[in-house]
């Protein structure tokens, strides 16, 4: 289910982000394949961060965000998304994973 994250990012810091994933039934699912994507609210790419391999362990995946994945080059573009895509065996079958989170980045100088 996709998650609105009330932690926020400061600009061209670092952000860990931790996904967990469940099966159908509730259980950790460990996926077989698993990628993430970084886009803007707009659907932009962010710093070519595209279909990037991450290994999860026990069903949770941990991404790093830093540097120019945080960068605001438009303050009002202070909006995330992180997009995951993968598949995980189940007794139904190998099903499908599609789910993001969302957050935002404050701008560096209005925390400083």
């Amino acid at each position: 289910m996709p998650t609105v994250l009330t932690a926020q990012a400061v600009e061209q810091s670092s952000f860990v982000l931790e996904a967990t994933f469940y099966d159908e039934e509730g259980n950790l699912a460990t996926p077989s394949s698993l990628t993430w994507t970084l886009t803007d609210s707009f659907g932009t790419v962010i710093n070519g961060r595209e279909n990037v391999t991450v290994t999860a362990t026990g069903g949770i995946a941990t991404v790093v965000l830093h540097g120019d994945d945080l960068a605001l080059p438009h303050i009002a573009r202070n909006r995330r998304i992180l997009a995951f895509s993968g598949t995980y065996a189940s007794s139904l079958g190998t099903l499908e994973i599609k789910d993001f989170v969302e957050f935002t980045i404050v701008d560096i100088v209005s925390v400083l």
